[in-house]
Order: C-alpha cells, then sequence, then structure tokens
C-alpha cells in the first residue's frame, strides 16, 4: 500500500513505491493524496501552487500545500530537505477525471471522510454522492 501518490496533468502518477519524494517529476502535479488511515483513509491535497515534503520536527515528513509564499519560507528553514513539486491547473473536465482516479486509486486505503482540510465541493458530484452514501449506508451497519 503507497502512503502517497502524486497525480500529474498528463495522467502520470508517482508514489513511494515508485522512489523517494526527490525523485518525483517536479512539475505538474493536480492532486497528491497521503494515507490518513486514522482520520479519512486517504487525505486529496490539491489546488495549492506548491508540494513540500516538510518535517513535523520529530523526523516524520509529509506532502504539505504552500503558496510562493510558503514555499520560500519552507526553503529558508534550517533542517528542511527542500524537496517539492509544483502544482499545475488544467482544464475542469481534465481536473475532474484526475481528481476521480485519485479518489479510486486502489494503492490508498478507501476514504471514509472529509478531512477538514479538503474541499469536497470540488469532487465530482456523482462520485461525492456515492462515497457520502457509502458512508451512511457503514454507519448503518455498526449501528445494527
Amino acid at each position: 500500500m503507497a502512503a502517497w501518490i502524486i497525480f500529474y496533468e498528463d495522467g502520470s502518477t508517482f508514489s513511494d513505491e515508485d522512489g523517494e519524494p526527490a525523485d518525483a517529476r517536479k512539475d505538474g502535479v493536480v492532486v497528491v493524496i497521503v494515507v490518513d488511515a486514522p482520520g479519512v483513509g486517504r487525505r486529496m491535497l490539491h489546488s495549492a501552487d506548491f508540494y513540500c515534503w516538510q518535517s513535523d520536527g520529530t523526523g516524520t515528513f509529509e506532502w504539505v500545500p504552500h503558496n510562493q509564499r510558503g514555499l520560500d519560507y519552507y526553503l529558508s528553514k534550517k533542517g528542511e530537505l527542500g524537496i517539492y513539486v509544483a502544482g499545475y491547473t488544467v482544464v475542469h473536465a481534465k481536473w475532474q477525471a484526475i481528481y476521480e482516479a485519485a479518489l479510486s486509486d486502489p494503492r490508498m486505503p478507501f476514504k471514509t471522510g472529509w478531512d477538514w482540510r479538503e474541499a469536497e465541493a470540488f469532487v465530482p458530484p456523482a462520485d461525492r454522492v456515492a462515497l457520502e452514501a457509502s458512508w451512511v449506508e457503514a454507519a448503518a451497519l455498526k449501528v445494527e
């Protein structure tokens, strides 16, 4: 199971199963998904200018979305690796297709809810309705 996957504008992907964060192609990033097993299964990062491979200060790293000022600050901090990829905006239909691929990628845990940092309004409507219905169904099974 992958810990993170980067989805590019050309439909390709790169994950921790393919190499290290520094090996990832730097440009054309549309969506980054990360495991959030205790929270919502997978968290969907998108619509950022940059995604930095950032430390939490304890030796754990994760992809964190930033704008230009955030990237500049990240690169100025001692102890950070300076690894980042650049976001890219595509036409709406293509964005929705890439987001849908990220939402259903089998290399990650099933999505079980929305994290407060996600904008679920961006999810293709049919996918959002189906996903949320499955959560209601799962919750009902737990109650019975």
